[in-house]
């Protein structure tokens, strides 16, 4: 039965065009139009039907002879148009391409409308598109559109039709004074951010009444209405990072043109974005696949930690010193500030812990660090930094912490003028040069518990490739840094371990 459908499919189709089963096709050559409004057929719902008139003098390569026809490709479709309405011709087509172009979406006509020869750098009439019908776009080409007629690339006017997304078209404009960008939260829209009018942008896909695009690491959503097509084609989408922050208040994202910001997108406070990169004072995030820049001082990044610091009720200023493992003293610093509901990354340094790595169970001399999370004293060191915020006690000869597990000073700061030798059996002078400025760590002390560690400070370091004995070292910049940052109305701590320690001690 297929096979009847089929063969009687092709009988009707051949009654339509006046041919029978002994015609052949010609070798391909090009047409002229001999006739002024010479009509160019394509078959639907097995009828011919009118999709374009072409002016006499027009030349078009065919597809082949069929008949009392000439096959004619007319963007995806075969044509057929009338053997007395053209003669052959040896001529070279102007204005041709030399295989099957790419569209990149569809324009409709709601009338009649002129298409323009542009091969000799002149508009001249070509033809008239029919009214009701789509054509697939080739290309953008300022206020024009170009189409496939018969291997010619014409010319129609973009006012003169309207534009329509396929799935071959990638960029769009927006249209409206703004455009809402959603995504899909639980089933449910929630507004994300906005697109300013007039810009473009790029596009993942169709989806329904909507259009799926990237803004910045997430899937979101834009409706149809408010933009229309853009007949260019997209570039490589670029990958957002897996650092995602949390925007603080709304915030512009701009682009680059002609060296100058240009804003192009708004988004909306309590959204999650995901950067591309740092760039000095901004992070560089992917919009719709066009390159954005907003104010670093608007986000705040969202990880893990943070959202475990969010907890916190007790400290709102913290450093955070993670080990690279447990048995490593290669460590990384960073303090973190609460402000209003954001915890706030205000300074990173690399550090050293102590020789042996990180401990839960520290003992006196195993020169390891204390896991845990510990407030911040005093200061100390050989004078007073400017405006520093906590207590602050300038060194002497006659300043030391003692760690001797058999005296009742273990684990204190001592002033005494006499021989240390003959009042302790072991003892820190804090006047040593890794101690030129240091900030106290509050480990075991309340209660002190006798061979259970002592003297912690966070102190300069020599090098990043010098352990300590169960302190946290940090270049001298950064320790004066810290000195000036740590305020006790924010009951400063800092927190030691590995990234695992540290999560489960929060």
């Amino acid at each position: 039965m297929k096979f009847k459908s089929m063969l009687f499919f092709v009988l009707l189709v051949g009654v339509l065009l006046g041919i029978t089963p002994k015609d052949t096709f010609a070798a391909s050559e090009n047409l002229e139009v001999v006739r002024d409004n010479a009509p160019l057929y394509v078959l639907a719902n097995s009828k011919l039907k009118k999709i374009i008139e072409l002016t006499e003098g027009a030349t078009i390569k065919h597809e082949g002879d069929y008949g009392k026809w000439y096959k004619v490709r007319v963007g995806r479709e075969i044509g057929f148009i009338n053997k007395q309405q053209v003669k052959l011709t040896t001529s070279k087509l102007k204005g041709s391409f030399q295989s099957v172009p790419s569209y990149l979406g569809s324009i409709k006509t709601t009338s009649d409308v002129a298409v323009y020869d542009n091969s000799t750098g002149k508009l001249v009439v070509f033809g008239e598109l029919k009214g009701n019908r789509t054509y697939p776009v080739v290309k953008d080409y300022g206020n024009w559109l170009q189409i496939a007629v018969g291997e010619r690339i014409v010319y129609v006017y973009k006012s003169n039709v309207i534009n329509q997304f396929t799935k071959e078209t990638k960029m769009f404009k927006v249209d409206s004074s703004s455009a809402p960008v959603y995504i899909n939260r639980n089933g449910k829209l929630i507004e994300i951010a906005t697109l300013q009018s007039g810009t473009v942008f790029q596009r993942t896909s169709d989806y329904g009444n909507w259009h799926k695009i990237d803004y910045a690491g997430q899937t979101a959503f834009i409706y149809h209405s408010n933009v229309t097509p853009i007949y260019k084609q997209g570039n490589t989408l670029k990958k957002s990072s897996n650092k995602q922050y949390n925007v603080k208040r709304e915030s512009p994202v701009y682009v680059k043109k002609n060296n100058k910001l240009v804003q192009v997108s708004s988004v909306k406070e309590g959204t999650t974005v995901s950067i591309t990169r740092p760039y000095g004072n901004w992070y560089e995030v992917s919009v719709a696949n066009q390159t954005g820049y907003m104010y670093k001082s608007n986000l705040t990044e969202k990880n893990a930690l943070t959202e475990k610091l969010s907890k916190q009720t007790k400290y709102s200023q913290i450093l955070v010193v993670t080990a690279s493992s447990n048995n490593s003293y290669k460590a990384e610093a960073v303090l973190y500030e609460k402000n209003g509901d954001e915890w706030e990354k205000t300074l990173s340094s690399p550090a050293v812990l102590g020789k042996l790595g990180v401990t839960s169970s520290k003992k006196e001399g195993d020169k390891k660090s204390p896991v845990g999370l510990y407030a911040i004293g005093h200061g100390f060191g050989v004078n007073r930094p400017a405006n520093t915020k906590v207590p602050f006690k300038v060194t002497s000869n006659q300043d030391y912490w003692i760690d001797d597990t058999t005296s009742s000073d273990y684990n204190k700061w001592v002033k005494y003028s006499g021989d240390p030798n003959e009042k302790w059996n072991s003892f820190e002078r804090m006047t040593n040069s890794l101690y030129k400025y240091g900030l106290v760590v509050e480990y075991n002390m309340n209660p002190i518990v006798k061979g259970k560690g002592s003297a912690i400070f966070i102190h300069v370091w020599r090098n990043q490739d010098s352990p300590t004995l169960g302190c946290i070292a940090l270049p001298e910049s950064n320790v004066l840094t810290l000195l000036k940052e740590i305020d006790p109305k924010r009951n400063p701590a800092v927190i030691i371990g590995t990234e695992a320690d540290i999560m489960k001690t929060l």
